[in-house]
């Protein structure tokens, strides 16, 4: 077997290790995010939504996303002060500006 044939032999692996890898993630997440949208709604309505008929204060938002956290957190919550503090940390993060 020539050099040239071992090459494009390894390329075609790496090649397949690749694509299965990625196919492997996608299929992984989209069933994560099934699971996610499966026990969401066994809890009641959708935290997140796309549909624009749902409206819902920050406050209502934020006390959700904090109590479904107390519920499922693996490890001791952190106090209510560092929850507030990371979100707001987040809120201005997420403007991506300096001056901020």
């Amino acid at each position: 077997m020539s050099e040239t044939s071992k090459s494009i032999g390894r390329i075609g692996a790496i090649i397949g290790c690749a694509l299965a890898i990625i196919l492997g993630a996608k299929y992984r997440d989209a069933q994560e995010l099934s699971n996610t949208i499966q026990s969401s709604t066994s809890r009641g309505t959708l935290l997140a939504s796309s549909s624009a008929d749902i409206q819902i204060s920050s406050v209502d938002y934020y006390n959700q996303v904090t109590e479904i956290l107390r519920q499922t957190y693996v490890d001791e919550m952190p106090t209510d002060d560092k929850m507030l503090s990371g979100a707001i940390k987040g809120m201005i993060g997420g403007l991506r500006d300096i001056d901020s």
